[in-house]
């Protein structure tokens, strides 16, 4: 199902001294459509990339983010920011390349929310690599969102690639459709509860919350009993902290979003990223529930009662992939109880012709499977640079590292989920975003560097790091504006 009003909005692709000559969007209605925001940014000089809106000059914005830096993991809070950061940069000898994605959601009546990933090289820590998880807030409550002004806060010439999307609230979007909402009026017993759900044959749904006041419990057909695995990733008043517990319900629902990966068969997997302006300015759960066989008929949402909010369900469009840009699956690989370990080959990429990403995704059960890696180009050298930020039960841990392939995902006995951004263009290196969720215990950001500079993307190989038999899908999907020339996508089992 199409929606024409769900698309890319503005692009610019150029050389500008953005401090004193930035790139300012007008003509948005920010109470009418959230709007998510893509891009990367090359500079060889220490600077930050930042974004205002409605021109504000006030300390309008309150910024939390969890960062890995080197082998440093750590937060911060700054509750009186001038601006949104949207990625550091620091290079003395040559470009650097920084990537960043955020959405920006919310209308008037409370403080919007920015959702934020980015990954570059730290202008505040000496040219250290660095991936940061942000939770920002805009917190004028009066002014819808009008425009946007990106800008950087040194002066010299950097390359920028970004993209603006619009999308429309709570209707049907391209990828993903809504089944229903809430706001505060319509409750059972102080719950919000969604029912008449087939998880069997949805596969995989999108919570959303805006103006929830404080964290609201999540359980699948309302099964706030049975105890579940859940894993933490924490930014508690600008300490950084994990935790692995077992607790009865899926999730924490604040401002932010949880996906619920709801087909029997395997343990159902809820993964939450949220954030939150008291105790915990940033939560990043996944919750692992052990019931494989009924089927998903209902999400409750507890103790909501007498808050301000809005709460959203959606469902994934069949073949399709839940992303805040309109995406077309170009290639999917059901795999039934198999070896993988030699791979697959997608070939017939062209990796100049798109506009945007290739999107990489894994979910699926396995025994043991090891790292799911990415190789580009059959090209196994060591031209791949890794920074992460990991929490695996109650170490947070961050790691820089040279590798001859990417970091894709890891399975090990029990439902994963994995899901990599790789900006494929050359003329430069190509960064990658990912995010993992696994083993019952670990959480994972990462930003990543594919160095060779001058070949086009043409081939990736996905394959998993044992032999063990893996269940699951791979699901590469490219925005739609590239279909017609991202090339024929050709899989093939090695």
């Amino acid at each position: 199902m199409e929606n024409p009003e769900h698309k890319m909005i503005f692009e610019f692709e150029g050389t500008r001294n953005l401090n004193i000559d930035p790139v300012i969007v007008p003509n948005l209605n920010g109470d009418k459509y959230d709007y998510f925001v893509d891009g990367v940014h090359y500079s060889s000089i220490n600077t930050s990339f930042r974004l205002k809106l409605n021109g504000s000059t006030g300390t309008d914005y309150r910024q939390y983010s969890m960062i890995g830096y080197g082998v440093n993991p750590f937060s911060s809070v700054a509750d009186n920011a001038a601006t949104s950061t949207l990625c550091a940069l620091m290079d003395v000898s040559s470009s650097e390349v920084g990537v960043f994605r955020a959405l920006i959601s919310g209308d008037s009546s409370d403080e919007r929310y920015i959702d934020s990933l980015y990954g570059g090289s730290s202008a505040a820590f000496s040219g250290v690599t660095e991936v940061n998880k942000g939770s920002q807030y805009y917190k004028d409550s009066v002014v819808p969102i009008q425009s946007m002004l990106f800008q950087t806060t040194t002066s010299a010439d950097s390359d920028l690639t970004l993209r603006i999307y619009q999308i429309p609230k709570t209707v049907n979007l391209e990828n993903y459709e809504l089944i229903s909402e809430y706001d505060s009026s319509g409750l059972v017993g102080g719950n919000m509860v969604f029912s008449g759900l087939n998880g069997d044959q949805d596969e995989e749904y999108l919570l959303v919350g805006t103006g929830i006041g404080s964290p609201r419990q999540v359980a699948i057909n309302g099964d706030f009993t049975t105890l579940r695995t859940v894993q933490r990733l924490l930014n508690s008043n600008g300490t950084i902290a994990s935790a692995n517990n077992q607790l009865a319900l899926d999730g924490y629902l604040n401002e932010g979003a949880m996906r619920i990966f709801a087909k029997s068969g395997q343990e159902r997997l809820t993964l939450t990223s949220m954030g939150h302006i008291a105790q915990y300015q940033q939560q990043e759960n996944a919750g692992w529930y052990g019931d494989e066989i009924s089927n998903v008929e209902s999400i409750v949402v507890a103790s909501a009662l007498n808050i301000e909010c809005k709460v959203s369900l959606y469902r994934r469009h069949s073949n399709k992939t839940i992303d805040p840009v309109p995406m077309v699956t170009v290639a999917e690989i059901i795999v039934d109880n198999e070896d993988i370990s030699a791979g697959y080959t997608i070939s017939g990429i062209n990796g100049d012709s798109i506009d945007g990403t290739i999107k990489v995704e894994m979910d699926g059960d396995g025994a043991n499977g090891g790292v799911f890696t990415v190789v580009i180009n059959n090209n196994s050298s060591s031209v791949y640079e890794r920074q992460n930020l990991d929490a695996t039960s109650s170490i947070v841990s961050a790691t820089p590292s040279t590798r001859s392939n990417l970091i894709f995902g890891v399975d090990n006995n029990t439902t994963s989920v994995a899901t990599m951004y790789i900006y494929p263009k050359s003329g430069q290196d190509r960064p990658v975003l990912s995010t993992i969720w696994s083993s019952y215990n670990q959480l994972q950001f990462n930003y990543q560097v594919y160095g060779e500079e001058v070949t086009e993307i043409s081939e990736l190989l996905v394959s998993a790091g044992s032999s063990n038999p893996f269940t699951g899908r791979i699901r590469i999907s490219v925005p739609k504006i590239s279909q017609a020339t991202c090339g024929e996508f050709t899989v093939t089992k090695n």
